[in-house]
């Protein structure tokens, strides 16, 4: 094998967890942003929604699932109410072993005599086929890879190419608690080994299908993550909902049952570190999903029915 095609290999296994299967827990419906009744209107910066219970305070930052790499906003608001945070939550992090990457390896092409225009249908190799040239890539990078690897590759290479980052803002959050001391923790940390293996695992229908998901997202993406971004950047919700929609790569995900699982854990682990950081007088800070923390049934919307005030506040 030349070494590069399998670095190559290797940087779409090691990157699959952190690119995508921890953005948002998997719903196939379209999201409904109607947690409480919030009246938000256009401010300098980001909303940040104020969760309380008696003298105890979290303020939360929603992320996008990308934003362009050097998004302008103002930061200010936010550090204001980082400085003498107890502490600031952020996303949880996966881990994937190195035997378990390993065994990836062994399961990202196809076999030697098929290739991946011949496991797709004509409409799709041709949606995928402008996607592809969209991101300035050749057919010979995906060629000899399964559908759902060739889709997970589309879209790092998506990511790159319209120079996206999944790292903001939390990467300014961390920035901003380590200039005021504050402590950084993470919600909870995962096992990412089940969820590959069941990735690795799909038959071929289920594959191709994850392949599609990952073509219609990078479809949407091009026309709506930027004018998200900026939306987001000027607190303006409703702009940011007329461009927002859930990944459709989400659907291939629910086919792993460890995904949902571990989805599922992720509102309860929410919940409960919010839940935490109001036991303490004073207040903390949180960065989660905006989907997450917006859906019916997600964390907000628990942590009203627990008796907690969730507001989003005019200053």
């Amino acid at each position: 094998m030349k070494p590069h095609r399998n670095l190559r290999r290797r940087t779409t296994a090691l990157a699959l967890l952190t690119a995508l299967v921890l953005g948002s827990a998997p719903t196939a419906a379209e999201p409904s942003w109607t947690v409480g009744e919030l009246t938000v209107t256009p401010r300098p910066g980001p909303v940040l929604w104020k969760v309380s219970r008696g003298a105890s305070v979290v303020w939360i930052i929603g992320t996008l699932p990308v934003m362009p790499k050097g998004q302008a906003w103002n930061s200010a608001r936010l550090e204001r109410v980082i400085d003498g945070a107890n502490v600031v939550l952020i996303r949880p992090r996966a881990t994937l072993d190195f035997f378990t990457v390993i065994g990836i390896l062994t399961h990202l092409n196809l076999p030697h005599d098929r290739t991946l225009d011949q496991e797709l249908s004509a409409e799709l190799a041709a949606r995928f086929a402008r996607v592809r040239a969209l991101v300035g890539q050749n057919a010979a990078r995906y060629a000899h890879l399964k559908p759902v690897w060739a889709g997970l590759r589309l879209y790092l290479d998506y990511n790159a190419a319209a120079k996206m980052t999944r790292d903001e803002p939390e990467a300014t959050v961390i920035r901003l608690a380590h200039r005021h001391h504050v402590v950084v923790h993470p919600i909870a940390t995962y096992r990412g080994k089940p969820v590959v293996k069941n990735l690795a695992n799909l038959t071929d229908a289920q594959s191709r299908s994850c392949l599609a998901d990952v073509v219609r997202d990078v479809e949407f993406a091009s026309a709506n993550a930027a004018p998200a971004a900026e939306a987001w950047a000027h607190g303006d919700l409703k702009t940011v909902r007329a461009h927002f929609a859930e990944p459709a790569f989400l659907l291939c995900l629910e086919q792993s049952p460890s995904f949902v699982a571990l989805a599922n854990q992720n509102v309860d682990d929410t919940v409960k570190a919010i839940d935490a950081a109001l036991a303490h007088p004073g207040k903390s800070v949180a960065v989660f999903s905006l989907d997450d923390l917006l859906r019916d049934g997600g964390a907000l919307a628990r942590l009203r029915t627990e008796g907690a005030t969730v507001t989003a506040p005019e200053s």
